[in-house]
């Protein structure tokens, strides 16, 4: 009785099968729910981060009193942080990326594209920001970030339709 009692207490390779298949079908018919979670979690991730960049850049602009200017590369896939350099002799200075770990490049995923009329972005030593719309979007859904409204603000709203 004893050996036969030890034999029951296991499972069967059959068992141990039906076991595994039935948590891959689990997986299978779950993974795909999940994509559509991503995408929208990748959107609004690329979205929070670029209006954090700005209301930064424009915290740092006030501080040092000097203009700084979020700068999109030519194919709109980075952005960079550069600051105004004090004049030396006519004409305003030049602009260099900012120290640190802002001074940076920023990389946008490969499949959120950005949308806007001007590859740049001024914030000017009294807190203002210059006037734009920057849309960005995955697949069909797009966010815009704006600085349209009330002077001096970073606003992210969504795009109905």
């Amino acid at each position: 009785m004893g050996l036969r009692h030890r034999l029951l207490l296991g499972f069967t390779i059959i068992e141990l099968l039906l076991v595994v298949i039935i948590l891959l079908v689990v997986v299978g018919l779950t993974v795909p729910s999940f994509s559509p979670a991503y995408a929208r979690l990748q959107l609004h991730k690329t979205v929070e981060d670029l209006a954090f960049v700005m209301r930064y850049a424009q915290s740092r602009c006030v501080m040092n009193n000097r203009r700084i200017r979020l700068a999109f590369d030519s194919t709109l896939s980075e952005y960079q942080l550069m600051q105004q350099t004090p004049p030396s002799g006519e004409g305003e200075g030049a602009f260099e990326p900012v120290g640190g770990r802002w001074g940076r490049v920023f990389r946008i995923p490969d499949d959120v594209t950005v949308h806007t009329d001007d590859p740049f972005v001024y914030f000017f030593p009294d807190g203002r920001i210059e006037k734009q719309d920057i849309s960005i979007c995955r697949q069909e859904k797009c966010l815009t970030i704006s600085t349209q409204g009330q002077r001096g603000h970073v606003w992210i709203l969504e795009n109905k339709g």
